[in-house]
């Protein structure tokens, strides 16, 4: 996104080159996302039209052949056409111009943004607290919007969306209910967890009793009763109130 910082690896022959042309030139580059991530050789069809024209900041050649490369989000870009694909990818590109938006008329549903994104840092395990900092210390909705979707676990197709608009107060709604869904998403896996959590603990408690009693009989010299496991087991089936006639 615009006005934003981002680490990626680069694997790709082609996309290697471009950043080698990039580096010999201005180091401009104009970052695109994939509409389907597991096309390894995508044409222009395939190819989002909204992206990111971005300042390559820093390379570094990784082990195996593969580069890891650190850019700045300048401006939003639209691809009008491409040039060439081979030996890399070339494309005639134009800036959209950026605007700020009205931040009087924003100012509730960024306040809301805010919180909602605090929270979300708060059930989020995977998110630097410091972003909350960066959040907190802005109030324009535009970068705000593109701010929170660059550092939120959203899907790419739904960050797509958010890059895709273009009025910052409708971005900045967008964003609002990306959240509150991901919001629920997150409290419903921490239910599950929880639940799957005290199952296993009291299962794992169960086990170690009957362990303790084992060995408690052991040490006496008491012989361990099978009947009595299979009694237990019996009582537990019964309990279950199965249909004797179902499958």
């Amino acid at each position: 996104f615009p006005n934003t910082l981002l680490h990626f690896d680069v694997g790709r022959d082609r996309s290697k080159k471009a950043l080698e042309e990039a580096m010999n030139h201005d180091q401009i580059v104009f970052l695109v996302a994939q509409k389907d991530v597991r096309s390894d050789n995508p044409q222009p069809d395939e190819l989002c039209k909204t992206g990111t024209i971005s300042r390559v900041k820093q390379i570094l050649k990784l082990p195996g052949g593969g580069i890891r490369v650190m850019v700045e989000g300048i401006a939003r870009g639209r691809a009008r056409a491409y040039l060439r694909f081979d030996p890399f990818c070339e494309a005639m590109v134009s800036e959209i111009e950026s605007d700020t938006g009205d931040t009087e008329k924003a100012a509730p549903i960024v306040r809301y943004v805010k919180e909602l994104y605090g929270e979300y840092v708060q059930l989020s395990p995977h998110t630097d607290p410091e972003n909350m900092l960066e959040v907190i210390a802005n109030t324009a909705p535009d970068f705000l919007a593109d701010y929170i979707a660059q550092n939120t676990g959203l899907q790419y197709l739904d960050k797509q969306k958010v890059l895709d608009e273009l009025s910052p107060y409708k971005r900045i709604e967008l964003v609002a209910a990306l959240l509150a869904r991901e919001i629920q998403i997150l409290k419903a896996e921490i239910d599950i967890q929880n639940k799957v959590k005290e199952q296993l603990d009291k299962n794992q408690k169960d086990y170690v009793l009957r362990e303790q009693l084992r060995a408690i009989k052991t040490e006496l010299g008491e012989q361990e009763d099978a009947s009595d496991e299979a009694r237990e087991y019996t009582e537990r089936i019964k309990a279950l109130n199965i249909d004797p006639d179902s499958e």
